[in-house]
């Protein structure tokens, strides 16, 4: 195999590389199975705003319970979608700035 600069790597060195890029694209894969169901959707739809919010507020008006609200908020924040901070007795949930690879 040929390298950037037209040099033969090893293969023991391109499959290391190799090996590095399947790491992100696993977390990606992540995110994109966090965001294929329609209530975790409509959850970040309420996070939107920016503003953190309790599970609560969060599942308040629709048929959603506080333990499946919190259980699809877990997956979110495990893809890197979301962030929680407890305040309190509270766990409030907020749209990360930055998606993060969570490998």
């Amino acid at each position: 195999m040929r390298n950037l600069f037209g040099d033969i790597e090893c293969f023991a060195t391109a499959r290391a590389k190799a090996k590095k890029l399947r790491l992100p694209l696993k977390a990606r894969a992540s995110v994109f199975a966090a965001l294929g169901d329609e209530t975790r959707l409509s959850v970040l739809a309420k996070l939107a705003n920016g503003e953190a919010q309790p599970i609560s507020r969060l599942t308040g008006g629709t048929k959603l319970t506080r333990q499946a609200g919190t259980k699809h908020l877990r997956v979110l924040e495990g893809a890197g979608v979301v962030r929680c901070a407890r305040v309190g007795r509270e766990s409030q949930f907020a749209l990360r700035a930055r998606l993060q690879a969570v490998g």
